[in-house]
């Protein structure tokens, strides 16, 4: 399964990048963002059938004022004192492309191989709580939940320790032996 990274956004890849998520996170009720950040990647990923789905990663600045902390003060954990971290938005798999745990398994070992690649340490999310079933309890996935079930968020939000990704059960069974992509380089996993 492809991935291939969305270099500019004056290109049909980047419309149908935004169409994607766009309309998975309106299905979910998912504040739509309108803003920007620096050092943004995004990327798409698909098969023979087309795009399926998906995700934009981001170096995570350990800030107050960083974006994603307005939904969950990430800024206050911990573990990623002092530690180098990227920031998985815009997750998306098409409604179609669901039914099957392919397109999941291949982005996250694409995100496994990009952390070693760049040195990353952990990764920060909020994940849909589905999916953050299926990588902690099928995939055994080093992803810690960082909310409480009091919070009621109709997310998860959550701390992947990307360096022991490659000892997970997805880890040993999937990770793309692959280095960083150049821009419009298409990666099969």
């Amino acid at each position: 399964m492809p991935i291939k990274r969305v270099t500019t956004t004056n290109s049909i890849e980047y419309q149908t990048f935004e169409q994607i998520w766009i309309e998975s996170w309106l299905e979910s009720a998912y504040e739509i963002e309108n803003y920007i950040i620096p050092g943004v990647e995004r990327f798409l990923v698909y098969n023979s059938l087309g795009h399926t789905g998906t995700f934009e990663l981001t170096p995570y600045q350990h800030s107050s004022e960083w974006p994603i902390n307005a939904s969950f003060p990430f800024h206050k954990c911990d573990e990623l004192k002092n530690k180098k971290a990227f920031e998985i938005d815009k997750l998306t798999i098409k409604k179609e492309a669901r039914g099957s745990l392919k397109t999941l398994v291949n982005i996250f070992s694409f995100l496994a191989t990009y952390g070693r690649d760049n040195d990353y340490d952990y990764a920060i999310t909020l994940l849909n709580p589905d999916v953050f079933h299926v990588l902690a309890e099928r995939f055994r996935v080093p992803i810690e939940r960082k909310d409480n079930d009091q919070q009621q968020l109709p997310y998860v939000p959550a701390i992947i320790n990307v360096r022991e990704m490659h000892n997970s059960k997805l880890g040993k069974l999937f990770i793309n032996k692959g280095s960083q992509l150049e821009p419009n380089q298409v990666v099969g996993v």
